[in-house]
C-alpha cells in the first residue's frame, strides 16, 4: 500500500486495518506481552505446545506495525511497534555471544529449541529494525540495527559463501547434526544482500554497493555460470550444480527484488544484472504460474513442471505481484545515479 502498487483484487488499506486489529487483538498476549505464534480460527489461544514466542514472528509484527504507521501516521501503531522492539531486546537478544535467540516459551523463558541462531530470524530482525530506525532512531534502536547488520554481514551472509552458516548454536558453534557451513539458499542470500544495504542506508552509513553485488553474484550463481537454463533454484554450493533445483516462487521474488535494488543504487550494474533480472522476471511470468488459474505454483522444475504440489495462496501471490510491480516501477523510474547520494564504501576497503 505504501508503495502504491498492489494486485487490483486486493484492498491494501482494508487489509492493513484488519491486520492491525488482529495484531492488537487476538494475536497479542495480554498476560506476557508480545504476539502469539498461533491462534485458533475463532481468535482464541491454542493452549498447547505451540504457545511459543519466536523472534522471527515478533520481528514480522514489528515491521508490519511500522509500515502501517508510515502510511497512516498513527502514533498508537508506532507505540505498539516500539513495545515489540522492547520485548525482543529484553528477552531474545543474546548479551553474551551477540545475535538473537530463536525462540522462547509463552512467558519468555528460554527453551532448548530456542538456543540457536538462524539466518532467517536475523534477517527478519534486520529488516524490522531498518524500518523502525527510519521513524524512531533512538540510541537503542540504532545500536540494535548496527549489531544486526554486523551479524548478518559476518555470520550469515559473508562475502565468501563457503563461510556462511544457516543455523548454529547460541555460542556460534556448529550444531551436532548439521554441517557448519552448509549449502547456500539463493533466495535467502539475495534477501540478505538487499537487507544489509538497506540497513546501512537507514543508519546514514555509506552503502557498500560492491559487497551487495558480491552477495547477488552468489544468489544468481547458477544462472550466471550456466548451470541452469532458467529460474533460480533453491540452494547449492558456489560453482557447483544446485543441490536442490526446484524453482520456488519466493526465491524468484526475492532475487528479482534484490537485483532491482542493486541496479537502482548503482545503475552501472545494469549491464551485469539486467539480463539476469529479465530472465528471472520471465520465469515469474512463464513457468511459475498455474496456467489454469494463475495461482503461483509452490515450486516447478527446470522443465516447468510441478515439483511441489503446493499452490501459493492469495496473500503470497499478492506479495510476489507487489514485488514484481515494484521492481518494474523502479527500473522504469530509476535515477541516473544514487551512488553519490547514498555513499559507497567497501567491506574490504575503499573502492
Amino acid at each position: 500500500a505504501r508503495r502504491g502498487v498492489a494486485p487490483i483484487e486486493i484492498d491494501p488499506w482494508g487489509l492493513a486495518e484488519h491486520g492491525v486489529g488482529f495484531l492488537r487483538g487476538p494475536s497479542r498476549d495480554e498476560t506476557h506481552g508480545g504476539f502469539r505464534e498461533w491462534v485458533s480460527l475463532n481468535g482464541s489461544p491454542v493452549g498447547d505446545a505451540r504457545e511459543v514466542k519466536r523472534t522471527q514472528t515478533q520481528a514480522f509484527a514489528m515491521r508490519a506495525l511500522v509500515e502501517v504507521h508510515l502510511v497512516t501516521g498513527r502514533s498508537d501503531v508506532l507505540d505498539a511497534a516500539m513495545e515489540a522492539f522492547d520485548r525482543i531486546e529484553t528477552h531474545m537478544r543474546d548479551a553474551e555471544h551477540g545475535g538473537w535467540f530463536d525462540e522462547a516459551s509463552e512467558g519468555w523463558e528460554m527453551t532448548d529449541a530456542g538456543r540457536v541462531k538462524r539466518a532467517e530470524t536475523h534477517l527478519a530482525v534486520l529488516e524490522a529494525l531498518t524500518a523502525l530506525a527510519k521513524v524512531r532512531p533512538t540510541g537503542r534502536v540504532t545500536d540494535a540495527l548496527a549489531h544486526a547488520g554486523e551479524v548478518c554481514r559476518g555470520r550469515f551472509f559473508p562475502l565468501q559463501p563457503g563461510q556462511a552458516v544457516r543455523m548454529v548454536g547460541a555460542d556460534w558453534s556448529a550444531l551436532p547434526d548439521r554441517l557448519e557451513h552448509g549449502p547456500v539458499s539463493y533466495g535467502l542470500y539475495a534477501s540478505g544482500a538487499r537487507a544489509i544495504a538497506a540497513g546501512e542506508s537507514a543508519l546514514g552509513s555509506q552503502v557498500d554497493i560492491e559487497a551487495m553485488a558480491t552477495r547477488l553474484r552468489v544468489a544468481t550463481g547458477p544462472l550466471r555460470d550456466g548451470l541452469v537454463m532458467g529460474g533460480v533454484p533453491l540452494m547449492g554450493y558456489a560453482g557447483r550444480a544446485p543441490m536442490a533445483s526446484p524453482r520456488a516462487w519466493w526465491t524468484q521474488a526475492e532475487v528479482a527484488t534484490a537485483l532491482v535494488e542493486a541496479i537502482v543504487m548503482e545503475p552501472s550494474l545494469e549491464a551485469e544484472f539486467g539480463p539476469l533480472l529479465s530472465g528471472v522476471l520471465a520465469w515469474i511470468d512463464g513457468p511459475q504460474p498455474d496456467a489454469a488459474n494463475g495461482a503461483l505454483i509452490g515450486a516447478v522444475d527446470e522443465a516447468g513442471t510441478v515439483a511441489w504440489g503446493t499452490i501459493a495462496g492469495p496473500g503470497k501471490r499478492g506479495m510476489l505481484e507487489v514485488r514484481a510491480k515494484s521492481a518494474a516501477a523502479k527500473r522504469d523510474g530509476r535515477p541516473a545515479s544514487r551512488s553519490a547520494a547514498v555513499g559507497v564504501r567497501s567491506e574490504t576497503g575503499s573502492r
